[in-house]
């Protein structure tokens, strides 16, 4: 037995409980069970077709699911509010308001006491937070794209979410700025008082083994969690480090999706020929 003290369990923030889904007649969710709790930066890593973004949909609260149950801090999600902030590819910035206006408008969605002037003042600390001083007058279209997520990202901290869903946030990036984001987001992950809860979706293996705690691997068709795997890597992270040190992690997740690939071709063959005979 261990004389050293173990750290406390953390508390469960968002759960999926026997989650399935269906889009129409496509099931796109099937039997998930998971847990992403207090502090965690869990990354969710599938194909396209994983239902990777339908599930950040049911804990944002979007959309509901067939069978099963989604929950935060043991609620029912039953609809979106501001304690789960989701943070879209697209960047979803309101084109008609200035930077420092969408930030105070989130700022005031957390914080209905406020004035005018405290709003605007806060808004344009998250936008220094981000690295964006002296943009607050500018609006969305004039930025680039790296400035826009950047932007997107202080809305959600802005937001005061407990918990943040970011939607391969980067993945319309060039690779340059997406590291310089990574890192970012990192650090303000990390360095933010009272870690948020953070789940990062990607299709990108490096980005999730280089920024989380946990990799969920999701197979497609339907979505389905193949491995929950999880990273010892000490923080902060090394970038170039990182590639030998999750070398054998790398092995096993490619190996997960190259068996998936030949599951999924081997029920499409039978299909074609269940169907070619009748």
């Amino acid at each position: 037995m261990s004389v050293f003290p173990q750290p406390p369990a953390r508390a469960a923030v968002l759960q999926l409980e026997r989650v399935a889904c269906f889009l129409g007649h496509q099931l796109v969710l099937d039997d998930l069970n998971l847990t992403v709790s207090e502090g965690e930066f869990v990354a969710l890593l599938g194909p396209s077709g994983s239902g990777k973004t339908t599930l950040l949909r049911l804990l944002a609260g979007l959309a509901r699911p067939t069978s099963g149950r989604v929950t935060h801090r043991g609620v029912t999600v039953s609809g979106a509010d501001t304690s789960r902030g989701l943070v879209f590819q697209d960047y979803a910035l309101f084109p008609w308001l200035t930077m420092t206006g969408n930030l105070a408008l989130a700022v005031g969605k957390s914080r209905p006491g406020l004035g005018h002037r405290q709003r605007t003042a806060l808004a344009e600390e998250f936008l220094e937070m981000v690295g964006l001083p002296g943009t607050g007058r500018k609006y969305p279209f004039e930025l680039s794209g790296g400035m826009r997520q950047r932007g997107a990202i202080a809305r959600a901290f802005a937001l005061g979410s407990e918990a943040l869903l970011l939607d391969e946030p980067f993945g319309a990036l060039d690779p340059l700025t997406r590291i310089a984001l990574q890192d970012l987001l990192l650090g303000i992950w990390g360095g933010h008082a009272g870690k948020k809860t953070v789940l990062f979706v990607t299709h990108d293996l490096d980005e999730a083994l280089y920024l989380s705690d946990r990799v969920i691997v999701l197979g497609s068709s339907p979505g389905r969690i193949l491995a929950d795997l999880p990273l010892t890597l000490p923080r902060p992270r090394d970038r170039e480090a990182a590639p030998d040190q999750t070398r054998d992690l790398r092995r096993e997740i490619e190996n997960l999706f190259r068996r998936d690939t030949r599951r999924r071709l081997t029920l499409s063959v039978g299909a074609d020929g269940d169907g070619a005979g009748i």
